[in-house]
């Protein structure tokens, strides 16, 4: 199995458990990284300003593409989760535009804090979707997105 159709592609099917796992690895893979970038104890080894905004550079850089990398792995997985749903990934757009359009009538409404209420919002939407996803079991059956996965890490592609 290839790492890259793992982790960048959207064929297949991912059971609750591989999703949870992947998830769970994701983020625990890019924390650490983000970690081995963040050159907060050395700074203070840098006294000159050039070195200072070189290495606040560095770690602004890579704590981006890890940033960007993270949610793109994150859009795949679900794709995948969605297909053992047999539901097309499509869905996730509307449903993400359906959760933005709610957290905006509701910090509207509740006279909240602009953009820290629509944030505070979604991620609790977020946070509830990704349980429902580690939860709520798959078809049981064969479906147009490939055979039910056999293994934690079988993408039901055979």
């Amino acid at each position: 199995m290839k790492l890259s159709l793992l982790f960048f592609s959207s064929r297949g099917r991912l059971s609750r458990l591989a999703y949870s796992c992947l998830f769970i690895f994701t983020i625990v893979f890019f924390t650490l990284l983000n970690n081995i970038f963040s050159f907060d104890k050395y700074i203070e080894y840098f006294q000159t300003g050039a070195a200072n905004i070189i290495v606040n550079v560095i770690r602004e850089i890579v704590f981006d593409i890890t940033n960007i990398l993270s949610v793109i792995i994150f859009i795949f997985l679900t794709i995948k989760r969605l297909h053992d749903f047999n539901q097309k990934g499509v869905a996730i757009i509307y449903v993400s535009a359906a959760v933005f359009a709610a957290a905006l009538v509701k910090c509207y409404m509740t006279g909240g804090d602009g953009l820290d209420c629509i944030f505070n919002t979604i991620l609790i939407i977020f946070i509830i979707s990704i349980l429902l996803l580690c939860i709520w079991p798959g078809d049981k059956k064969d479906n147009q997105y490939g055979k039910v996965p056999s293994s934690l890490f079988d993408l039901g592609l055979d």
